[in-house]
Order: structure tokens, then sequence, then C-alpha cells
């Protein structure tokens, strides 16, 4: 697993079916995840502190070339963490609920 930290977003590749923890000291009260691969990979996320698996249940999916906005569990706590069975670039930034 790598741990990945930034104060507001994260931009990295993931490596294939590894999971990334992404930590951000910002904590808006949500996230936004953005599958920058423009094939087919989709990334599967969680923010509950739990470890994704791909097509896992109880994980948010990130098509290819799209992005989800997320709310946060925890109030006290900004993490994503996210996988998929390709080796894909994405982004994670810290996103404001009530805006």
């Amino acid at each position: 697993m790598a741990n990945l930290t930034a104060s507001v977003a994260k931009h990295a590749i993931l490596t294939a079916a590894t999971v990334d923890k992404v930590t951000l000291s910002t904590h808006l009260g949500g996230v936004e995840v953005v599958n920058r691969d423009q094939g087919t990979s989709e990334l599967y996320v969680r923010v509950d502190g739990t470890d994704p698996t791909v097509g896992g249940d109880d994980c948010y999916v990130v098509p290819a070339a799209s992005a989800r906005t997320i709310v946060l569990p925890d109030r006290g706590k900004c993490e994503a963490r996210v996988i998929c069975s390709a080796a894909v670039a994405y982004s994670v930034a810290a996103w404001d609920p009530s805006s």
C-alpha cells in the first residue's frame, strides 16, 4: 500500500491491483475522486478506513474518464483509499458538500 499525503489535492498514478491511501490535511467534509484513465479501467474507492477491492462490495466506483464526489463519514479525517486492476492516473481532492 502506498501512503500518500497532501494539503488539498493529490495527483498520482496507481500501481495495478495495489491500494493507495490518500490523506489530505484539509478537511471540507468530502472528497472528489477523478479517474484520469481514458480507457475502460474503473477505480474502486472506500472512505471508511477499509481497503477497497477491485469489484468489491461497499466500494464506490469511478468509471474511466469521470469523477465522483463522496461525503466523508468521519468529519475529523480526510482519507480515501483507491484500487484498480490496471495502472491508472487519478486525483483526490478535498471537496465541500455544502457548496
